[in-house]
């Protein structure tokens, strides 16, 4: 038997109380934070690699394309992650984030060998940021009892803007190179600790798989007695699937 690791540990216990449904909210918002971080970052870089600090002559045209094309990711993130969600779950819609947030940083890293790194980094920056703010909101609603989806809604914006305010903090002080490499240990610290929450109910009920609902909601709930609200989501889910068509 495969020893089970602290942050599970936690989520096995059954006492009834919200704990969990708080813990898989706000270890899901990390990736909200690291989408700050992107949205954030040319504040304090700009100005760097407009300078002759940056290897790489970028006039003040190219440093406006710079910020701007991330907005050319943001679509196509928002549509892939919202049809992941329905394929592969909320869950691992989610944990997929992680990689382009980390692809972008490390180009970011690595931009001093060609400025046309930054223009990537900013592409797919903007693809994990559209793909986080399509399907944390999901996420948030599904695992969470309506008396506290309001503090998790609220939740979302403080975590956001807080990494906006880590990067501007960290970029006016620190280079660009060490700003990214720091930036980096939130897509890792993300996947180790979110890897551990459970899928959605609702998302399982979706798809046809009612024992596993019934084993994420005794998770979310800290409790085995679920019946009667799993009952109810699943007519919920049938009544939503067959209006949808």
């Amino acid at each position: 038997k495969i020893a089970m690791t602290p942050i599970r540990s936690v989520l096995e216990k059954k006492d009834g109380t919200r704990a969990n449904q708080y813990l898989a909210g706000i270890s899901a918002c990390i990736a909200l934070f690291t989408a700050g971080i992107h949205v954030g970052w040319p504040a304090p870089s700009l100005k760097i690699i407009l300078s002759t600090e940056y290897p790489f002559r970028i006039s003040e045209d190219e440093g406006s394309y710079i910020v701007i094309t991330s907005c050319l990711g943001h679509i196509v993130g928002a549509m892939t992650a919202s049809a992941l969600a329905d394929t592969i779950g909320r869950k691992w819609a989610l944990l997929s984030i992680s990689l382009p947030q980390l692809a972008a940083l490390m180009m970011i890293c690595t931009s001093y060998h060609s400025k046309y790194l930054l223009y990537c980094a900013r592409i797919i920056g903007g693809i994990s940021e559209g793909a986080v703010l399509a399907v944390l909101p999901t996420y948030m609603a599904e695992v969470a009892e309506p008396e506290i989806r309001g503090f998790l809604g609220a939740f979302m914006s403080f975590v956001f803007v807080l990494g906006v305010l880590f990067v501007n903090i960290v970029g006016s002080h620190l280079d660009i190179y060490t700003t990214a490499l720091i930036g980096m240990i939130f897509p890792v610290l993300y996947w180790v600790v979110f890897i551990n929450f459970p899928e959605t109910p609702y998302y399982y009920f979706m798809k046809g798989r009612p024992e596993q609902a019934v084993k994420s909601l005794k998770i979310l709930r800290r409790k085995n007695s679920v019946w009667k609200e799993a009952d109810g989501l699943a007519a919920d889910v049938d009544r939503q699937m067959s209006e949808s068509g």
